[in-house]
């Protein structure tokens, strides 16, 4: 059974209203790769979960980590998925502490732990890791990841990789090749690295200086005019420079054309401007768009290697979609032909109250299920299979991957799902969208924005509190149908002189068919 969460729930069609679209072209571009481990990354990962009390082994960690990676993609708009080829049956003959950091090496440019396991994980017969090569031809993988445990390696954050520095198909023997830290699977550090394998960089803020050893002059990552988000490939040090204060990584790609969030294009046209300099708080908007990089290497990478391990296509038109009752739950999805067995993931996407769990934030590992379906009549009829669960309320999603007895898909794009919670007593809590972290100028028209709750509601009672004088500053009740269009509701807060201060929000839902709701958490916005 599902672990259940406390979740504020925010319908779906809501994503439209903020800007969101992940329009992905109808064939996408499939890429293997080959999973090799090192003994102590095994140790690691196998004593992480014991110690939890979660009955999970790598393979299964794995999948969810191509589920993850994909999903980021799914969400990016990319056309790009990922399958793993093969995962080695058995540890690398390697150890993380025959490779240290020379004297003076700064960070992986230089001759780092890191770099020299890289090398050798790329090096053809240097006696060092050679039968990974080997399988990687056999099984006709595109791109090769190491999993690491490198906590001992002075200069590790977590993942290095390889660049591919033009779309050449030369560079199959030495670009396609990264290692993630064991413990980084289920997070932002696959993808990542992965991006790097495929051509892209940081932003330019941290990695101007790569521009030219690139596929594209925008093959970049992006960091918010407002200094409160970043894309996947960007660093935190923009943010951390110019406002002394960390900003969140988004699990998305940089793309100036399809998607948005806080009310920003989440890149740079190609043809904008080059000129960007290293640590340059004075650098104009300069090319960022990963998508369209992406959507230019992933042919050349896919052809890196011939396909050996048969195909099948991904399953499609998982349901269920939207809101569903407590209780059993049916998932189900298209008859793959030919397909003898089916995987079935089934995990929670994290608690959120800014914007969309299943878009904006990383998925939770934990609290995932496996299960296995075989295509016989009792599961699989008139072309649908399906699989009931037990589901407790809260925020799922699910993928799929389709078997037979020579090959098998890729994860099918994750379909997310709500299993409602009962109303008892008292309304949802209202989720809120923006502003969240903003940074305004004096004279800034200041607009709150939050997600309707899905029944009829009379009004929603709006707080604004001064955190440095410490008292509340706007206090409203706001009939419904006067500031709600749809899902969204937008409250413009009255022209005022706003101090240079701190501020938070908050919002409640009164006069439902289940009573006043309690007060949403407090987001926050600052004037400057």
């Amino acid at each position: 059974m599902l672990k259940a969460i406390k979740i504020s729930l925010l319908s779906l069609s809501v994503l439209a209203s903020i800007g969101w679209s992940h329009a992905v072209k109808a064939e996408t571009q499939d890429i293997d790769i080959l999973v090799a481990y090192t003994p102590l990354a095994l140790a690691h990962h196998d004593a992480y979960f014991r110690g939890l009390g979660v009955n999970r082994t790598l393979e299964e960690s794995l999948n969810f980590s191509m589920v993850s990676m994909n999903h980021v993609h799914q969400n990016s708009g990319t056309d790009v998925r990922y399958r793993i080829a093969h995962l080695m049956d058995h540890p690398v003959d390697f150890d993380e502490a025959t490779v240290t950091d020379d004297p003076g090496n700064a960070d992986d440019d230089g001759d780092s732990a890191q770099r020299k396991t890289l090398d050798h994980l790329a090096a053809k017969d240097d006696g060092v890791m050679d039968e990974v090569l080997a399988l990687r031809d056999q099984y006709g993988a595109d791109m090769v990841v190491l999993l690491v445990e490198g906590d001992d390696w002075p200069t590790w954050t977590g993942g290095s990789s390889n660049v591919l520095s033009a779309n050449d198909p030369a560079l199959s023997e030495s670009a396609p090749f990264y290692l993630v830290d064991w413990n980084g699977i289920d997070s932002s550090a696959w993808p990542h690295e992965n991006g790097h394998a495929m051509g892209l960089h940081h932003d330019w803020f941290r990695s101007s200086h790569k521009y030219g050893e690139l596929p594209t002059s925008h093959s970049f990552g992006y960091v918010s005019p407002d200094f409160t988000w970043r894309t996947l490939m960007a660093y935190d040090e923009h943010c951390v420079v110019a406002t002394g204060i960390s900003c969140y990584r988004l699990p998305l790609f940089s793309d100036p054309n399809r998607i948005h969030y806080g009310g920003f294009a989440m890149g740079v046209p190609a043809g904008t401007d080059v000129s960007c300099k290293n640590r340059n708080l004075d650098n104009p908007p300069c090319d960022a768009d990963a998508v369209a990089s992406l959507h230019l290497t992933a042919p050349t990478v896919k052809a890196f290697r011939d396909e050996v391990v048969s195909r099948l296509p991904a399953p499609v038109n998982l349901q269920p979609q939207g809101t569903v009752p407590s209780g059993t739950v049916a998932l189900s999805w298209n008859e793959v032909n030919g397909a003898t067995h089916y995987e079935i993931l089934v995990g929670l996407a994290q608690n959120n109250t800014e914007a969309d769990a299943f878009v904006y934030k990383w998925l939770q590992d934990q609290d995932v299920l496996f299960f296995s379906l075989s295509a016989n009549p009792s599961s699989c009829r008139n072309g649908v299979c399906s699989i009931n669960i037990d589901a407790m309320p809260g925020y799922h999603y699910f993928s799929v991957k389709a078997h037979d007895d020579v090959g098998h898909s890729r994860w099918a794009d994750a379909q997310p799902f709500v299993v409602d919670q009962p109303i008892t007593a008292g309304a949802h809590v209202v989720t809120q969208v923006a502003p969240n972290g903003t940074y305004y100028s004096a004279g800034d028209a200041v607009t709150l924005t939050f997600a309707a709750l899905p029944y009829q509601t009379q009004e929603y009672k709006v707080s604004v509190w001064d955190r440095d004088d410490d008292y509340t500053v706007h206090s409203q009740k706001y009939p419904a149908n006067s500031i709600c269009d749809g899902n969204l509701c937008t409250v413009s807060l009255p022209s005022q002189s706003w101090a240079a201060h701190r501020y938070q929000w908050k919002v409640r839902a009164d006069d439902t068919p289940y009573g006043d709701g309690d007060y949403s958490p407090k987001l926050r916005f600052y004037i400057r």
